[in-house]
């Protein structure tokens, strides 16, 4: 990172706590670009997968994606840049080579679409529902209960 890009991007450098404050950010302000894990970005992408809405709601065509997880707005003043030096990484085959070695491993990787649907509180709202109403239904027994045994003595 000796270049004058590189310089600049390590002084302007900043660690961010909150991945959607910063996703936000990058969204709103076309100067800004965030590069975070990519099984974190692929659980923000997919998480609402099923339900067809993406919780990421500012990824759009406005917003550009790299493999190697580096989010930037396309009018990023160094867009022009990292997309040469992508370009360089894909052309010297280490992507083929990263992918080589991914499918390569016997370690089995966690794949969150094969395992199953995640159990979210959506899911639960229906439980919920029938749970509610129920105690309602209950609570007007016990009072229908205590008004019969008030007023018809036994």
């Amino acid at each position: 990172m000796e270049t004058e890009i590189g310089n600049y991007m390590l002084k302007h450098w900043n660690n961010c706590d909150n991945t959607t404050r910063c996703l936000e950010d990058v969204y709103e302000n076309p100067n800004k670009a965030i590069s975070i894990e990519k099984k974190y970005i692929d659980y923000l992408l997919m998480s609402g997968k099923e339900d067809g809405v993406s919780p990421i709601y500012c990824v759009g065509p406005e917003i550009i994606s790299y493999p190697i997880v580096m989010i930037m707005r396309k009018t990023l003043s160094t867009h022009e840049k990292i997309d040469a030096l992508i370009g360089r990484i894909t052309a010297s085959g280490l992507i083929d080579k990263w992918l080589s070695f991914y499918n390569g491993t016997t370690n089995e990787f966690f794949k969150p679409e094969e395992s199953g649907k995640m159990l979210k509180f959506t899911n639960l709202k229906p439980m919920f529902l029938s749970m509610g109403i129920g105690n309602v239904l209950l609570c007007f027994i016990f009072v229908m209960e205590l008004i019969y045994n008030h007023f018809i003595p036994s």
